[in-house]
């Protein structure tokens, strides 16, 4: 199970980044360039509401998402049923109910915030950015959403766990799929729809209070070094 989660929550993080800093711009290409645009764009945003999907092989999971420009991503999920993610300016948390635990991972304290935090840069100084086909494509077979397909390949060298990463980003530079192929060759694909900007969002809305008696198991995906 803690594998499943560390894969996952990886790509979690990486659209966290995505979301909450500026995207690297040395070297420019025409792709970096345009990634760049997509950083600005969501650089720009104070909150965020989305209908989220990932799909991992045959298993599928649905929920509901939400930003804040305070260092604030919540993922409420309804399937599977009740579970949480939450991130904030200290710590990643995901709220399992089916067995009553709360998985933790704090950030250091130099670093308290999710665009700085040991271990989430992940992808964004290891990977080229290339376009993954020339002009733009349906995001489906039948989808009258047109995108632009960026290919993210990792440097010679480098360690981190994701093969590729392809982004699927419609004409209004928002995200719109996040495709991740890990060195096991799993396949892991994020998609965002009903995406709603700047809808002023309550903080309220980002609290959880957890069960009582939940287990919590801090720092799953490495320790903190204060």
């Amino acid at each position: 199970m803690k594998s499943r989660y560390v894969v996952v929550m990886s790509l979690i993080c990486f659209f966290v980044l995505m979301i909450c800093g500026n995207l690297s711009a040395e070297d420019i290409t025409t792709a970096q360039e345009f990634l760049t645009k997509v950083s600005d764009v969501y650089a720009s945003l104070y909150d965020y509401a989305a209908s989220i999907r990932i799909t991992k092989g045959d298993v599928v999971q649905n929920g509901f998402l939400m930003y804040s420009n305070r260092n604030l991503l919540k993922i409420e999920f309804s399937n599977p049923p009740g579970q949480i993610v939450l991130v904030d300016g200290e710590k990643l948390s995901i709220y399992v109910p089916r067995y009553g635990i709360i998985l933790e991972q704090r950030y250091s304290a130099s670093g308290a915030n999710v665009a700085s935090a040991k271990g989430l840069t992940l992808l964004l100084d290891n990977y080229m950015v290339a376009y993954a086909v020339k002009g733009t494509v349906p995001l489906d077979k039948d989808s009258n959403v047109m995108v632009t397909k960026l290919l993210l390949t990792p440097y010679s060298g480098s360690t981190e766990g994701f093969k590729q990463i392809i982004l699927y980003i419609d004409s209004n530079y928002l995200i719109r799929r996040v495709e991740g192929t890990t060195v096991q060759m799993e396949k892991i694909v994020f998609d965002f729809y009903g995406i709603r900007l700047n809808v002023g969002i309550p903080l309220t809305k980002f609290d959880f209070d957890p069960p009582a008696m939940t287990n919590v198991y801090p720092d799953f995906l490495y320790d903190t070094i204060e």
